[in-house]
């Protein structure tokens, strides 16, 4: 049952990634396109993320567009956490990873982070 869900999980971040509104933030800087995007993925009924969010490849690899409608984690640079080293790795790889258990930053809530390249 694990093994399916961070299945459903890649694929869902493999499809999000390739929407066509996502190359276009990521290729204009204006990552307002892609909120109504990762609301809804945080906002389906049998979701369990605590959030849904890109990062950009500036230095220590900032969130700049995040599923929470307060906008908490924009600025947060995951380059600072260094759990989050092999996520970073791999995504940069063009790879998708499933990183360690630990304590989120944002909401102090036990979470894993599934990460994959734009």
């Amino acid at each position: 049952a694990v093994t399916s869900y961070l299945e459903i999980v890649e694929n869902l971040i493999t499809e999000t990634s390739s929407l066509p509104e996502v190359k276009q933030s990521f290729a204009t800087g204006n990552f307002k396109l892609v909120q109504p995007i990762l609301r809804k993925i945080c906002e389906e009924k049998d979701a369990t993320f605590e959030n849904a969010f890109f990062a950009s490849l500036d230095s220590d690899y900032p969130i700049v567009a995040t599923c929470l409608t307060n906008g908490e984690g924009v600025g947060y640079k995951l380059g600072s956490n260094l759990l989050l080293k092999e996520n970073i790795a791999h995504a940069l790889e063009g790879k998708t990873y499933v990183g360690v258990s630990e304590k989120s930053p944002i909401t102090g809530q036990v979470v894993i982070m599934v990460s994959g390249p734009v």
